[in-house]
C-alpha cells in the first residue's frame, strides 16, 4: 500500500478501468479526463483512455502524459455513430469500470454496453456543466436533451458531479437519487500549471508590460465573450492603457470580430486562438476573467489561480463560487452584467488582491486527491454490487 492510498482504495486500483471521451479538442472537459487517465495510472490502476475523434491539439500532450501504449482510438466521425466502435472495444476489453463524460459521451457510453451486454462493467458518468441552465439555454434539442439526461442517467451505476451546485441540479431538477451522485472536483495540477507558467511567451503586448486583461474558453455562447467586450469598452474608458486577450476558438469567432471592429477596438483586443500554454499568458496577465453564463466546474479560474493572477468571474451555475470561496479569492459580478464586471476589473486592476495560497489549491485540486477519490468510489460500487 501507497502512503497516500487507503486499503479500499489498493483494492480499487486492482481493477480496470476506462476512461472515454469524444476528441483530443482543446476544452477542458478533455483535458480532465486525459489528467485522471494519468493520475490512475500513477497509482497503478490498469487504465486505458478511450477516444471517439482520434485528432485534436490534445494529442501530443496527452501521449507525452500517459502511459506508452494506453490511448485506444475509436476512430469515429461522430459520437453517435461511433457507438458500435464503443461497443466492440468493449467487448474486446471488458474493463471492470468505464468511466465517461460529459454526459453526452455518458449516455452513448450507456447504450454501447447495453448494446454489449456487459453487465459486470459498472458505469460512472461525469457531468460537467449544470445540465438544467444548459439545456434551457440550448437554441435547438435543449427539450430532447433534457429528456434524454432525466431518461438515461439514471440507469447509470454512478454519477459525479464536478461541484456541488451541478450536483444539486442532477438531484432537484433532473431528478437523480441522492445515493447515486457524488462531488468530486476536476482535477488541477497546481505545480505543472505554474511550471508550464513560467515558460516564455511571445506578444507585443506582453514585452511592453501593459496591463492585460484575459478570458480563455471556446468561442460559443455559453462563454458570453460579448458581455467582456462590452465590459471591456468600459474599462478602456477609466484605464486607457488595458489590453484585452481572449484564448479559444469556436463559432462565435465573426461575430465577436464584428463586435470588436464596430466598439473601434481593433488595436486593444485580440482573439488568438488555442495555445498550447494558456498558463503562460494568465502568469503575465493583470486580471483573469470568466464571463461565462453558465459552467459545471470552470477550470480556468481554478488554474488562473493557481498562476497567481486575480480573477474576476460570474456567479454562474455552477462552479466559481465555490472556486473562489464565495468570493473569497477573487470578485464575483452577476451573469451578463457587463457595467458591474467592467467594475470588478478595475478594482482588480487598481487594487490586486493577495494571490491565492498553493498550498490550499493543492489540497484540494491535487490530481492524485481527486483520482483517490474516484477509487473509494468505485470500490463503494463494486461492495454494493456484491451485496446484491
Amino acid at each position: 500500500m501507497t502512503p497516500h492510498t487507503s486499503a479500499s482504495e489498493d483494492t480499487a486500483a486492482a481493477r480496470t478501468v476506462s476512461l472515454l471521451m469524444a476528441s483530443f479538442e482543446g476544452g477542458g472537459a478533455e483535458r480532465v479526463t486525459t489528467q485522471l487517465a494519468a493520475a490512475f495510472q500513477t497509482r497503478g490502476v490498469d487504465t486505458e483512455l478511450v477516444v471517439v475523434r482520434p485528432s485534436g491539439p490534445l494529442r501530443t500532450w496527452a501521449q507525452d502524459l500517459l502511459a506508452p501504449r494506453s490511448i485506444v482510438d475509436i476512430n469515429g466521425r461522430r459520437l453517435r455513430t461511433s457507438i458500435i466502435g464503443i461497443r466492440r472495444y468493449l467487448r474486446v476489453r471488458h474493463p471492470d469500470v468505464l468511466i465517461a463524460g460529459p454526459d453526452d459521451v455518458a449516455i452513448a457510453a450507456l447504450i454501447a454496453l447495453r448494446l454489449a451486454r456487459l453487465k459486470s462493467t459498472l458505469l460512472v458518468g461525469v457531468v460537467h456543466s449544470t445540465l438544467s441552465t444548459r439545456n434551457r439555454n440550448l437554441r435547438s434539442n435543449g427539450k430532447l436533451s433534457m429528456l434524454a439526461d432525466r431518461l438515461l442517467l439514471p440507469k447509470m451505476d454512478l454519477v459525479v458531479a464536478v461541484s456541488e451546485g451541478a450536483a444539486e441540479d442532477l438531484k432537484e431538477r433532473i431528478g437523480l437519487p441522492t445515493g447515486m451522485v457524488v462531488t468530486i472536483p476536476n482535477p488541477v495540477d497546481v505545480i505543472g500549471v505554474r511550471s508550464l507558467a513560467e515558460r516564455g511567451v511571445s506578444h507585443p503586448w506582453v514585452d511592453a508590460n501593459l496591463p492585460i486583461i484575459l478570458a480563455v474558453g471556446r468561442l460559443a455562447p455559453p462563454k458570453d465573450f460579448a458581455t467582456l467586450l462590452r465590459a471591456f469598452v468600459l474599462v478602456k474608458q477609466a484605464m486607457s492603457t488595458t489590453k484585452l486577450l481572449i484564448l479559444g476558438e469556436g463559432p462565435q469567432r465573426s461575430d465577436l470580430e464584428a463586435m470588436i471592429v464596430k466598439h473601434g477596438l481593433g488595436d486593444d483586443v485580440e482573439l488568438l486562438g488555442f495555445v498550447d500554454n494558456p498558463w503562460a499568458f494568465m502568469a503575465r496577465s493583470a486580471v483573469f476573467v470568466l464571463s461565462s453564463e453558465w459552467e459545471g466546474f470552470a477550470l480556468v479560474v481554478a488554474e488562473a489561480l493557481a498562476c497567481g493572477v486575480p480573477v474576476v468571474a460570474t456567479d454562474c451555475p455552477s462552479g466559481p463560487r465555490e472556486i473562489l470561496k464565495h468570493g473569497e479569492l477573487g470578485a464575483l459580478v452577476p451573469v451578463g452584467d457587463a457595467e458591474l464586471m467592467a467594475s470588478a476589473i478595475v478594482r482588480s486592476l487598481r487594487e490586486p488582491p493577495p494571490p491565492a495560497d498553493p498550498e490550499y489549491l493543492i489540497g484540494r485540486y491535487a490530481p492524485d486527491s481527486v483520482a483517490g477519490r474516484y477509487l473509494a468510489a468505485m470500490d463503494s460500487l463494486f461492495s454494493a454490487s456484491a451485496t446484491d
